[in-house]
């Protein structure tokens, strides 16, 4: 690998690959990073899913980690370590020096932003191999798949796939989102040929459903929160995602959200037309858990392979009576053997106040920001970011058309023209009108889910 003069190049040069989509420059294969490693300490740092999926992943490949770090470490309980981790293997606090190391290779298996300072704080004490952007985490954790898949030993599992698939955009015929081995695992999960020549591939859909939830969060990043709102009628809901499936080849992965989406009164009836629709992929259900429904039907429902659940955990924050109905709701995606990942979040933003920055064209070129690939439908309006529709619909800032697709208005060749750009993962990112009323990656870290008392 080359060598940095400082911490600045050496994340200079990591964007630009980011932005080049060459996610997975520093190797090759899996025998490179065995032999990058070998003799060395590689130390993990961070002991939740990522972590624990790589730490699996490289020890299965005879690619064994010294230690693993945890801010936490001490509040592990220790037979949830040694139940993840071999006995004889450290889960401790983060050394703050790595003098004792050869030549240690870290791994920061946490969230991008907190990866860039720890980067820097290990740069200074002498550390120059860090990882830490998750699409080269992603990377060299689908080198292992690769070899697996080479001699035949690689076993689907939905959930620890759904932990790497985010930016797996590589050469190697892969879709929207997606490796070519999941891609392919994918198809045949839903009946296709893998062998079907698919151009036109959407990577995810979130799908509003309704604008009710159970929490009233301050700086809610799409501000639809309360108990008051509304639930989209079933049959519009259905006619706005056939239409766009009409337009494109194939949909990854489609979520309905909120809101609270186990708010919405007719979900299971909306998940099960959902499941008719041919051309799309996996079911995700995004949720905050705190909804205990009693109805068997929609258990039994998602616990086909097509659906998953996704919790994320304000455990800690909200009231006990409500972390209540949260573990209620955990018990019943248990006993019916429902895939679910149980996520506490550990941190939010504040992206903008709304007020235009007069960014300059180069600054908006260089913006990093929460844009991606993924797709937010509306009440029948399509984006890519939906905290700059909501804040328009609601007045806070302009509402840009031109950076929405209505697709009741369009027919299914107008709307493929119109998100075409986004649908393959080697084109330049887009900046929309919105990007200059935001501070993307600059903007501040706020409070998780502190609750308003007044909306």
């Amino acid at each position: 690998m080359k060598d940095y003069e400082n911490v600045d190049d050496y994340l200079e040069q990591k964007a630009c690959t980011l932005r080049e989509r060459k996610y997975f420059a520093s190797f090759n294969n899996l025998s490179e990073i065995k032999e990058y490693v070998s003799g060395r300490d590689l130390i993990i740092y961070g002991a939740g899913q990522m972590g624990r999926a790589i730490y699996k992943k490289f020890k299965a490949h005879g690619i064994n980690a010294t230690e693993i770090w945890d801010t936490n470490a001490d509040e592990i309980n220790p037979q949830y370590i040694s139940e993840v981790f071999p006995i004889d293997k450290v889960v401790t606090t983060p050394n703050p020096s790595c003098t004792d190391y050869n030549k240690p290779i870290l791994i920061v298996a946490i969230g991008d932003r907190e990866g860039e300072s720890i980067c820097r704080k290990y740069w200074e004490k002498g550390v120059r191999d860090i990882f830490f952007d998750h699409d080269e985490l992603c990377g060299l954790f689908k080198f292992c798949c690769v070899e697996e898949n080479k001699n035949s030993s690689f076993k689907f599992d939905l959930n620890v796939c759904l932990r790497c698939i985010g930016s797996s955009h590589d050469n190697s015929g892969g879709y929207n989102g997606f490796c070519d081995i999941f891609q392919k695992e994918l198809l045949k999960l839903v009946g296709i040929d893998p062998a079907e020549k698919i151009k036109n591939v959407m990577g995810s859909l979130a799908l509003v459903v309704t604008t009710r939830c159970t929490l009233n969060c301050e700086k809610c990043g799409v501000d639809l929160g309360g108990p008051d709102g509304v639930d989209f009628p079933v049959d519009q809901i259905v006619s706005d995602v056939k239409k766009l499936a009409d337009a494109v080849d194939f949909i990854n992965m489609i979520g309905p959200v909120g809101g609270e989406m186990l708010l919405y009164k007719n979900l299971y009836e909306l998940l099960v037309e959902l499941e008719k629709i041919p051309n799309l992929g996996l079911i995700i259900l995004s949720t905050n858990g705190t909804v205990p429904l009693k109805d068997e039907r929609f258990y039994e429902l998602i616990s086909s392979p097509r659906f998953s659940v996704r919790i994320s955990s304000y455990e800690g924050i909200v009231s006990d009576n409500i972390q209540k109905n949260v573990k209620k709701f955990v018990e019943k995606l248990d006993e019916h053997r429902v895939a679910y990942k149980y996520h506490r979040v550990g941190e939010w933003y504040d992206y903008t106040d709304w007020s235009y920055r007069n960014f300059s064209k180069e600054r908006l070129a260089r913006q990093e920001s929460c844009y991606g690939r993924g797709f937010y439908l509306y009440d029948g309006i399509l984006t890519n970011c939906a905290v700059s529709l909501l804040a328009g619909l609601n007045n806070k800032m302009p509402l840009f058309k031109e950076d929405q697709v209505y697709l009741r208005e369009l027919s299914c060749n107008e709307i493929l023209k119109r998100i075409r750009p986004f649908l393959d993962p080697f084109n330049p990112r887009v900046v929309f009108n919105s990007c200059g009323y935001c501070d993307g990656a600059a903007s501040k870290i706020i409070p998780v889910a502190n609750q308003a008392k007044h909306r």
